[in-house]
């Protein structure tokens, strides 16, 4: 079994998503996501993550499968 833990650098540098092999508590993978993931959520088939990237106004999509990012979504356009 796996965690997807959000893994935020405060200094607005790229940032990454841990997968952790919860058995052993280890590091897994390093999903590179954005400047500042934070929190997440699964779909209910468990098949996608979702993070929000506070300093991109962007939102990343997971594939719990694959561990890489499978989409980006805008969520914000600057006017």
């Amino acid at each position: 079994m796996f965690s997807l833990v959000p893994a935020s650098d405060f200094c607005r540098v790229p940032s990454s998503v841990s997968v952790v092999a919860t058995d052993e508590m280890v590091e897994a993978a390093r999903i590179p996501t954005c400047v500042m993931p934070h929190g997440s959520r699964l779909n209910p088939a468990g098949t996608r993550q979702y993070s929000a990237c506070v300093m991109d106004d962007l939102m990343v999509e997971i594939d719990t499968g694959k561990f890489a990012v499978s989409r980006r979504f805008v969520l914000f356009t600057k006017s």
